[in-house]
């Protein structure tokens, strides 16, 4: 289960992502936001070069979103599993798990609006997969723009059997890569 975001940013082909999970990161852990924002510190430190970057310092504050100037980053945490993708900041991130059978096809049709996502949902075996894509995607749009979004504004456009999808937030656009591994669901997403 904890190398499903190796596996992840294998598939979306972002080589300059590096993923982490693990169940130390997992909402279960009253520790888990303290460690993986130390993991984020750590893994920032050790690739970048020159001066330390502008908001790192600030990572380990819990109560604000980790952004780090030149880094992409996105954590995301349920009660099994839990991590973050970093990365040079060519572009931006979102990450998310989900607990796959906790999210039926009702569920995410009360937070899919669009006929195209309609349609999605009918052609998925774990509906889980379209929540944690949309996830994904409210996140990296989001860290593009430095706002908070919902579903009702970004749209997963396509989904393909063996989980590639896009997505788009008005003019913006996403690609992404969604897959299980025992009893979790995970999304990846970068924008273009």
């Amino acid at each position: 289960m904890t190398d499903i975001v190796a596996s992840l940013i294998k598939s979306l082909d972002a080589k300059d992502l590096r993923g982490f999970a693990s169940v130390d990161f997992a909402s279960a852990n009253r520790e888990h936001r303290s460690l993986v924002r130390t993991a984020i510190t750590r893994e920032i430190v050790s690739r970048h070069t020159g001066p330390l970057p502008m908001g790192l310092e600030k990572v380990k504050e819990l109560s604000e979103l980790p952004r780090v100037k030149g880094w992409a980053i996105s954590i995301s945490h349920c009660p099994l599993i839990g991590g973050f993708i970093v990365g040079p900041a060519s572009f931006h991130v979102g990450l998310d798990f989900e607990i796959s059978n906790r999210v039926t096809a009702m569920i995410i049709g009360r937070v899919a609006p669009f006929a195209g996502e309609k349609q999605i949902i009918e052609t998925l075996k774990v509906p889980a997969r379209l929540w944690a894509a949309k996830e994904a995607a409210i996140k990296a749009f989001g860290n593009k723009m430095n706002t908070d979004l919902n579903f009702s504004l970004v749209e997963i456009t396509t989904m393909t059997a063996d989980g590639s999808f896009t997505a788009v937030h008005g003019s913006h656009q996403a690609v992404g890569v969604v897959g299980e591994s025992a009893e979790v669901t995970a999304a990846i997403v970068k924008t273009l």
